[in-house]
């Protein structure tokens, strides 16, 4: 590539402009070392940024490659066998009853060379974190920033952090019932699980598996915040997620098994059901970040919670107008609670 000359004036003086458009081809070299632009800094790009790009240029995805530490033995042949009923039971994967399972893994593309892919061992591995050390989820239950009261460890395939995830809300969440006639009642949970389900499936799917840090769930007593390695694959942006958007998957074979499990309704949906279900629930919309190299997502009990009120620029004298005063939670039309 070649840079763009120009000259331009300033103050009245002339001056030279250099411009250098972004490669495309990552990562350049210089001296025989790759750098990244960080704020105003520039540093030695890592290791994973390293292969990041590389796989970029070749097309691939993380997930895609064949693990030459691993043999067909660390295979949990028990999950392929679950996997094969789920697929069944959406219609979306015809599987042969009598079809081997490395067979099925082959034409996956969870196969390669002759070894397990690192998406095949993630679905289907008997231990995944004894090669991908950070490869689980940690859910805390924090009373205050540094206060944690709860700490849990979620390891095991995909479909079993997914689950143990789930179990944890459903342990923990308060919950009450309304009736709508005998002798039928409807459970109201204190987050729609709906939400965060997609949340944590999302979070799974995505998350960039070549960064060391692990998935965390931070719960607080306003607010659960999923904090996911990586950011969203370019183009695109946060602000993309609230309307229609492609789905731009970060571990393709990982995407394509949930959704043929039927753990994935459709492709890029997912923040469009996280939003509806909260609003049905009458809760605030999620939030979304992307911030230190992470992407934050927040579900909030009530948006006028003192700390938020303070975020947004209140002093103490508003924030205490504020909260001192009635709220009333919309789940739907025919259902409106004032809580004092």
């Amino acid at each position: 590539m070649h840079p763009h000359i120009a000259v331009a004036t300033v103050d009245d003086k002339p001056v030279v402009v250099i411009a250098m458009a972004e490669s495309p081809l990552k990562p350049v070299s210089y001296r025989d070392r790759a750098y990244v632009r960080s704020g105003a800094t520039t540093r030695i790009a890592s290791d994973h940024e390293l292969t990041r790009w590389v796989l970029e240029r070749s097309g691939q995805t993380w997930d895609e490659l064949a693990e030459p530490r691993a043999s067909w033995e660390d295979v949990d042949l028990a999950a392929i066998a679950r996997f094969r009923r789920l697929c069944l039971d959406k219609g979306r994967r015809a599987i042969p009853a009598d079809e081997p399972d490395d067979t099925v893994l082959r034409k996956l593309g969870l196969m390669a060379d002759g070894s397990p892919t690192r998406a095949g061992l993630l679905l289907f591995g008997k231990e995944p974190q004894r090669l991908y050390a950070s490869a689980f989820v940690r859910i805390g239950r924090f009373r205050s920033e540094t206060d944690v009261v709860d700490d849990r460890l979620i390891r095991g395939n995909v479909f079993a952090q997914i689950e143990g995830a789930m179990t944890y809300f459903r342990e923990r969440l308060q919950t009450r019932y309304e009736f709508r006639g005998e002798p039928a009642r409807e459970v109201i949970w204190e987050y729609p699980l709906e939400a965060l389900r997609e949340a944590m499936v999302n979070a799974v799917c995505h998350r960039d598996y070549l960064d060391p840090a692990h998935l965390q769930v931070r719960w607080f007593d306003d607010r659960i915040v999923v904090v996911n390695p990586g950011g969203l694959v370019p183009p695109l942006r946060p602000e993309d997620l609230r309307g229609p958007h492609p789905s731009r998957p970060r571990n393709k074979r990982i995407a394509e098994a949930l959704f043929d499990a039927g753990w994935i309704e459709q492709w890029g949906s997912g923040f469009e059901k996280m939003l509806r279900a909260c609003g049905e629930a009458g809760l605030p919309e999620p939030e979304w970040e992307e911030r230190a190299g992470a992407f934050w997502l927040s579900f909030r009990r009530d948006i006028l919670t003192e700390d938020h009120l303070r975020t947004i620029g209140l002093n103490e004298r508003q924030v205490r107008a504020v909260a001192s005063q009635p709220r009333v939670i919309c789940r739907n039309e025919s259902s409106r609670e004032a809580l004092l």
